[in-house]
């Protein structure tokens, strides 16, 4: 998800970038190539920081993995260096899909092909789709919080394992 998550946005801007039909599929294909390439090389860097005792890492006292990788390599005050980064990078990612999302809903409807249009559509004075943005916030919130597929037979959310 983080590496291969901001390809997209070269297409949301495509209505604002000159020259888009050459622009904008070159910065989708070098996104993906560049993410693709970082992201294995992450994966490499793990998988030769792990060690060989995974079962240690799946039944570790963190809860976590990839906090047990970390923790084996860099120590406690490493570990929560890592996570405080890794909790700003990901705050980010949250934000520019929650960006790219606001922007499709508002398009959307814009075209009035939404249920609700007409309240989606609404702008402030500065041309901020206010709506549309928190329109996008509640869905993701509510699809996060209670997803359908980890409803058990007797009505209790549960998360599957």
């Amino acid at each position: 998800m983080w590496s291969i998550g901001g390809f997209d946005s070269c297409v949301h801007i495509s209505e604002e970038a000159s020259n888009a039909s050459t622009a904008v599929p070159f910065a989708i294909v070098g996104a993906i190539a560049c993410a693709g390439i970082l992201g294995f090389l992450c994966v490499i860097v793990i998988v030769a920081c792990m060690g060989t005792d995974i079962a240690y890492h799946l039944a570790s006292p963190y809860g976590q993995p990839m906090a047990s990788i970390y923790a084996l390599r860099l120590g406690k005050s490493g570990t929560l260096a890592i996570w405080s980064i890794m909790f700003a990078i990901q705050f980010g990612m949250g934000q520019s899909i929650t960006l790219s999302c606001s922007r499709q809903m508002w398009a959307f409807s814009r075209d009035n092909a939404l249920p609700m249009s007409r309240f989606l559509k609404r702008v402030t004075k500065k041309a901020v789709p206010v709506y549309s943005v928190w329109a996008a916030i509640l869905v993701s919130l509510s699809l996060g919080k209670f997803p359908p597929w980890y409803r058990r037979s007797d009505g209790r959310i549960t998360r599957s394992n």
